[in-house]
């Protein structure tokens, strides 16, 4: 058996040919699963050699499906797109198979071309049938101003100093999945604005120069992470019913941080820091709820509940263990605070969280309570 040629094609790399994969009930299949029916697909018609054969276009014929193995490694099949033109050996492939090749393939995403999602917000005044929307809403249409433009050639088009460029372009990210982006890898400023014109919204060039965002912290956590703390939570807004928590947390998420008088929590130190901050995380701007400290960690997440009125489950709160210390001065401050609270609701709160604080840090002492524990190193003052 020969070793592997250099630029043959295995299943892993071959993938962003082919479309429409699926499994035996005709489901899609996508990422993981699709490479992986791609490989058995390779197998099957390398072992029939009355399917195996590629009859190229001068009449000459090639095997579709090759086998190579490198001494002491396992064997794996290749497309044999060395000897024969590589189009015609997919084609054939899918033809033989019932999948779809695509006859093109996009780059992968630039430095600085935006998704939707980080093109938010630099867009103002984006409306549909004259009501301005944000959070969900504002990203959903974006996204469907995006296809429109991507599909409609004649108005995805902004004029740049080197001339003419599309606004909307499409490209390839991780796992070969396909996006659309703002074209604006090179000129920004010239591409947002044409973009804001075509859709009748404003551009806010002033944020394209603001400072960068500091990135996502350890413990900060997304609307999508809270949505199995927060049970209950309320729509943010009346007309725009939604059932899930984690899309009625981003829209909480995006009224609160544009709100400074909401936007504060008072420690019992009397310090005032953020409720939420907005950070950079991977390819994207995303607003997190301020956790990373866990000293403040509990009266973050106790602010956050009173605002929107929802529930907090303790039981899904993951504690970091991996600072004791920090614990156990959060231990401490939280007894403290339920010492001082006059709200029973508050008082319920911050003794279960401690309770919590003191089951994770599994400490050596003998005593059973958090009470007992209390008791011998504090004096009692806060026990129970």
């Amino acid at each position: 058996m020969e070793p592997i040629r250099q630029g043959e094609l295995k299943a892993n790399d071959a993938v962003i040919f082919f479309d429409n994969i699926c499994d035996n009930n005709g489901r899609k299949l996508t990422k993981s699963e699709k490479r992986s029916r791609l490989k058995d697909l390779m197998k099957e018609v390398y072992d029939a050699p009355d399917v195996n054969v590629c009859i190229l276009s001068d009449g000459s014929t090639f095997p579709l499906i090759v086998c190579r193995q490198n001494p002491g490694r396992a064997k794996f099949y290749y497309f044999n797109n060395i000897d024969a033109p590589e189009k015609e050996v997919l084609q054939t492939f899918a033809q033989k198979t019932g999948i779809t090749c695509k006859q093109e393939t996009y780059p992968e995403k630039c430095a600085g071309e935006l998704i939707a999602n980080d093109a938010k917000q630099l867009l103002d005044e984006v409306c549909e049938n004259g009501v301005k929307l944000t959070g969900t809403a504002k990203l959903e249409k974006l996204h469907d101003w995006f296809k429109t433009l991507y599909n409609t050639p004649q108005s995805n088009r902004c004029l740049t100093p080197k001339g003419e460029v599309p606004i909307i372009v499409k490209r390839r990210g991780v796992n070969n999945k396909t996006m659309l982006c703002l074209n604006t890898s090179e000129y920004q400023t010239h591409v947002m604005a044409a973009f804001a014109r075509c859709i009748g919204a404003v551009y806010l060039k002033e944020k394209e120069n603001a400072e960068p965002l500091l990135n996502k912290n350890r413990g900060e956590l997304t609307a999508r992470e809270c949505a199995r703390i927060f049970h209950n939570v309320p729509n943010c807004k009346n007309n725009y019913t939604k059932k899930d928590a984690s899309p009625k947390l981003v829209e909480w998420f995006e009224k609160i941080y544009n709100r400074p008088d909401l936007n504060t929590v008072s420690l019992p130190s009397g310090e005032k820091i953020p409720l939420l901050v907005r950070r950079q995380s991977v390819a994207q701007q995303c607003i997190c709820l301020n956790t990373a400290d866990e000293a403040r960690k509990p009266f973050v997440i106790r602010r956050m509940a009173a605002i929107i009125r929802a529930d907090i489950c303790l039981d899904n709160l993951k504690l970091s263990a991996e600072k004791p210390q920090t614990l156990h001065k959060t231990m401490f401050c939280l007894k403290k605070a339920e010492y001082q609270a006059e709200n029973p609701k508050d008082q319920a709160y911050y003794h279960a969280y401690a309770q919590k604080v003191y089951e994770t840090l599994s400490l050596p002492d003998k005593e059973i309570t958090l009470s007992e524990y209390l008791k011998k190193h504090f004096s009692g003052k806060f026990a129970e």
